[in-house]
Formats: structure tokens, sequence, C-alpha cells
């Protein structure tokens, strides 16, 4: 990719986050550690919007936590936690 298509493409994702798009970031923790859910989703959130804030140089904040299942994960014994980040309206 050329750098006139990386920048279209990264004007293009500005203005999605700006215009009221979502960003959504997931993992997964096995079903046992139940406890370390919490402390583990702010930890996650807060790598994901720092990554974000760097690339787009725009705040974002936590909108949404799902839990669930994906795929196999009945099978090995984890949940999905998702989560949703919007750009901070100020």
């Amino acid at each position: 990719m050329n750098c006139k298509k990386r920048k279209l493409k990264y004007i293009r994702e500005k203005n999605y986050y700006r215009k009221g798009g979502v960003a959504t970031s997931w993992f997964k923790v096995s079903s046992g550690m139940t406890d370390v859910i919490s402390q583990e989703t702010e930890t996650q959130s807060e790598r994901a919007i720092q990554n974000l804030k760097r690339k787009y140089k725009m705040d974002f904040e936590v909108s949404e936590i799902k839990n669930g299942t994906d795929g196999n994960d009945f099978d090995k014994g984890l949940k999905t936690v998702i989560f949703t980040l919007k750009v901070c309206k100020k």
C-alpha cells in the first residue's frame, strides 16, 4: 500500500469515529476466573483506548461491555468479554 492510499484510509477511519462510529475490542477469559474479569476488563479497555488515542489523536471512552461466548468457547471453558469504544464528546 503506497503512502497516498494509507493516508486516505487513515482520514476515512478518523472521520468514521468522529461522526459517531464505534470501535470494538474483545478478549477471552477462563470461566473459572470470574473474580479477575473486572480488573482484566479495565486493563484491556485502557490499553485499547491508549492505542486509539495514539493513532487518531482523539479521546475515546467505553460505552458498552458485554459478556458472551464466541464460537467454540463453551467447549474450551472460556468467556468472551466485548467492549465498545466511542469518541468522547466535549
